[in-house]
């Protein structure tokens, strides 16, 4: 499983904008619906809403060396669209202000099809984690 950063992600880091270890970050379980393009799209309203089929906070997020790790997580009872992607963001209520910060659409069990189980997304162990600088 690798993560692409989004380029206004890289800008919004650097900037401060985001706080991988004082904000909220939420990965999004997320369909073919979405199209991603990583140049342009900035925040969760370039997401169709319709796309996302589950969402949950990431917890004890970690940062060393450039790389951002965080626990192992479930999402409960899932139903709906085959997913297709993971996307990481900083969670916002308000869609247009909730930043995309990384795409992984590689990762070895995706596609899924929810069944209304819970669907457990376990991180990468090795050095990249969930993304690296």
């Amino acid at each position: 499983m690798s993560a692409r950063l989004y380029n206004k992600a890289k800008e919004n880091l650097l900037i401060g904008n985001i706080d991988m270890l004082n904000n909220d970050i939420v990965a999004m379980l997320v369909s073919a619906e979405y199209i991603p393009d990583t140049s342009l799209d900035s925040t969760r309203a370039d997401i169709p809403s319709t796309a996302i089929i589950a969402q949950a906070t990431l917890t004890s997020n970690r940062v060393d060396d450039g790389v951002f790790d965080a626990d192992d997580v479930t999402f409960a009872t899932v139903t709906g669209e085959t997913i297709t992607q993971i996307v990481i963001a900083q969670d916002d209520r308000i869609d247009s202000k909730a930043l995309l910060i990384a795409l992984i659409d590689d990762a070895d069990s995706l596609p899924v099809v929810p069944d209304g189980e819970n669907i457990t997304l376990q991180w990468d162990n090795t050095t990249n984690k969930i993304f690296k600088l």
